[in-house]
């Protein structure tokens, strides 16, 4: 089990980085050629198309998630996979139609003015993007990371060329960057659909449409929460202080999506790896040890970004973006225990969407209320603060309930004492900022990450004998040799 999750982690991990780190390596780009205001509007535009593509399908990526790996459904496989692409196809072309015809009155809604085309546009992201995420998951379900990779690349080269081409050749603006996005799409698409063909037929089932649709709909509640707690600051700040300061909170967002994607890359291995070996008597100790060495790479990323958050955006922004780093410290924490919830598989093993509905309530709620008491009084650091509690508090009740439906050994004191090691360090560093010159605080906070690195591994969190083999490991599948092999097959 080991072994297949640092294989497929070490794929899924660069793949996730190259693809979802589009919004971060465009940065440099847009922040020279758009305002603050202009990356506002991207914002609310983005937030409406992930509503749209994730909740209109009733989340049924979800249920083929859960049945395709499954054992149980195994002679069901094409049966899924085609009759949920037919589904979804309709679900999207049927919600490209609405964007066509009534394009100005969504404009209005969405950003109070007239942006006829750019919501056209928008409608062609809706179902470009839609069908190559679905062809994208259905390559992870398969267990094919190679392939996963190949679609991925295709996707985000054509993404970032044409972006580029678009805002900063062309001068096209926001409506290049969305442009850019539905031509990306539909090229990933069609080269997913390709890589995943053998599963994908000319049959529609409703017997099947109907067993997993009864699995997802009541999942559908809990994803809205789940946007509402993930957006809520967005929106909040948008309200409060207008476009440019949520053109900020973008910024420092996209930094912070850092840790994000890499969490994706390595967890986004282990939800069928889990469902295909749960049942064996040493997977809780093994997936015990997989978030001890989860949690310890994504506390030295997020320490790391943390105390050079002000670096960093000096090198990708201009100055007019510089207050975008009091938000970035919450905003890693929160993307890090946003993505732990895979670790803690007992609700879905034990087919509980409810439960996961209930949670998403309960953090939806609480990330509305912080928001709603911290974002008046400190702007968009308030935001990033009440992202970050809302997360710990959602992870802690995902930890409680799995624990009780699927037990796993893990060494929750560690874990405390490693978070609050990272959280010392990280303010001992930004309050040294003040007093030091930038040659000595450079010195001083590589000094801190190498004395935390060390803390981790005294403490148990990992061992240094286990990086040794990981480096040979990655050595041997990323050698020519490695590579062509997992191509062939």
């Amino acid at each position: 089990m080991i072994k297949a999750f640092l294989k497929d982690s070490l794929i899924y991990g660069i793949t996730n980085v190259l693809t979802k780190g589009i919004s971060l390596i465009l940065v440099p780009f847009y922040t020279h050629i758009l305002n603050p205001g202009d990356y506002g509007v991207i914002e609310i535009l983005s937030i409406a198309l992930t509503i749209i593509t994730m909740v209109m399908p009733m989340e049924i990526t979800q249920a083929i998630s859960r049945f395709f790996p499954d054992p149980g459904y195994q002679k069901d496989k094409k049966s899924i996979a085609s009759t949920s692409l037919f589904y979804s196809l309709t679900v999207f072309l049927f919600c490209f139609s609405i964007f066509e015809l009534f394009p100005k009155r969504i404009s209005y809604l969405l950003i109070s003015r007239d942006e006829t085309f750019l919501v056209q546009i928008m409608g062609a992201v809706i179902i470009a993007n839609g069908l190559f995420y679905f062809t994208q998951n259905q390559l992870r379900w398969m267990l094919k990371p190679i392939r996963y990779m190949i679609c991925s690349l295709v996707y985000s080269l054509t993404t970032i060329s044409l972006s580029i081409l678009f805002v900063l050749v062309l001068k096209y603006g926001v409506k290049g960057v969305f442009a850019a996005q539905a031509i990306g799409g539909f090229l990933g698409f069609i080269v997913g659909f390709s890589l995943g063909k053998e599963v994908y037929t000319l049959s529609f089932s409703y017997k099947i449409l109907k067993v997993l649709l009864k699995y997802s709909t009541p999942i559908v509640p809990g994803t809205l929460m789940v946007f509402m707690f993930t957006y809520i600051d967005r929106l909040l700040i948008n309200r409060f202080f207008g476009l440019v300061e949520l053109g900020l909170y973008g910024i420092a967002y996209r930094v912070a999506s850092i840790v994000g994607i890499v969490m994706n890359g390595i967890t986004g291995s282990i939800t069928p790896i889990i469902i295909t070996n749960y049942k064996d008597h040493d997977t809780p100790a093994k997936l015990e040890k997989i978030f001890r060495y989860v949690i310890c790479t994504s506390l030295i990323i997020t320490t790391t970004i943390s105390m050079f958050s002000k670096e960093i955006l000096s090198i990708i922004a201009p100055p007019n973006y510089s207050r975008a780093f009091m938000a970035i410290p919450f905003l890693l924490y929160a993307g890090f225990l946003a993505s732990f919830y895979v670790f803690t598989p007992g609700l879905f093993i034990a087919k509980k969407p409810i439960y996961i509905t209930y949670i998403t309530i309960a953090g939806a709620v609480s990330n509305t209320i912080l928001s709603l008491i911290l974002i008046p009084y400190f702007n968009i650091a308030g935001a990033g603060l009440a992202t970050a509690l809302a997360s710990f508090i959602v992870f802690g009740i995902y930890m409680y309930l799995s624990q009780k439906f699927y037990y796993v050994p893990h060494q929750f004191k560690i874990l405390t004492i490693s978070f609050l090691i990272s959280v010392i360090i990280i303010i001992a560093a930004l309050f040294l900022g003040f007093f030091v010159s930038f040659k000595v605080l450079f010195f001083i906070k590589i000094s801190f990450l190498v004395f935390s690195i060390y803390l981790f591994t005294h403490i148990k969190l990992v061992d240094i004998r286990d990086f040794t083999f990981l480096f040979n490991y990655i050595k041997t599948r990323f050698s020519p040799i490695g590579i062509k092999s997992k191509i062939m097959h």
